[in-house]
């Protein structure tokens, strides 16, 4: 559209550059909706993985060493 409005001899210079700023301020826009709704998916997906976390059970504890008793030798053969 812009190549055409150019090239045309009847479409005025000031014509031409508000198109052209147009055009820019229109990628510009579409751009930033498209940087907004990734971002706003990587939001989603984030808290997602959040709530699934706080939704889970919680993690098994740790082995305990049942009976497990250190006693000191006193024998003399322990020596």
């Amino acid at each position: 559209l812009l190549t055409s409005v150019a090239a045309a001899e009847s479409a005025s210079p000031e014509r031409v550059a508000a198109l052209r700023h147009s055009v820019r301020a229109a990628r510009r826009s579409e751009f930033r909706r498209q940087q907004r709704e990734v971002e706003r998916r990587r939001q989603e997906e984030r808290n997602q993985r959040i709530l699934q976390r706080a939704q889970a059970p919680p993690p098994p504890p740790p082995p305990k060493m049942v009976g497990l008793i250190i006693e000191e030798c006193t024998r003399s053969e322990c020596r």
